[in-house]
């Protein structure tokens, strides 16, 4: 995850939202990641990543990096966009990677922004349950056997999982 320099915006527009989309599945293919889930907040971001621990941090300075030069070309702004170093959490087995799943798609929700995950334009929940085509930047075929099942079954934990929405947090 990373978020805004002082906590300001990094996506004003959905041109910001898709465009950070297309350098992630840009970054993905280059760096050899497999995209579990994402959820693009106004101000931070949230990605579950498949991928060799060394491109992590090369992959990230690419999409963070990159972003930030379009952020700030669109934008006419200047300086960091990003408030520092990403931060990454190793998920080593089925129960973390469903609790992070269920961590990044609940995000709006927790948030205020949505009434429920499926509402948020910017995650990869639609996708996930099957109500949208992923983006080319996600793998849902690659998080269904870390969870330990089929995609018809992956979908059903999913949604159980999702079931039990957070109260929103006001302020956030």
């Amino acid at each position: 995850m990373n978020r805004g320099n002082g906590r300001r915006d990094i996506f004003l527009d959905d041109a910001d939202f898709q465009g950070f989309l297309t350098q992630l599945a840009s970054v993905g293919r280059h760096h050899g990641w497999s995209l579990l889930s994402y959820c693009l907040m106004p101000n931070h971001f949230h990605l579950l990543v498949e991928a060799d621990i060394a491109m992590v941090s090369k992959g990230m300075r690419d999409l963070t990096g990159t972003y930030a030069r379009r952020f700030n070309r669109r934008h006419g702004t200047t300086g960091h966009v990003f408030g520092g170093r990403f931060r990454a959490v190793p998920v080593l087995d089925d129960r973390q990677i469903a609790a992070v799943v269920r961590y990044v798609e609940v995000n709006p929700v927790t948030a205020g922004l949505c009434a429920t995950p499926y509402d948020w334009p910017w995650s990869s929940c639609g996708a996930l349950i099957g109500l949208r085509e992923p983006e080319p930047c996600l793998r849902p075929q690659r998080l269904w056997p870390l969870l330990g099942h089929d995609e018809a079954v992956g979908r059903r934990l999913l949604e159980a999982l999702l079931e039990q929405l957070p109260a929103p947090v006001p302020g956030t």
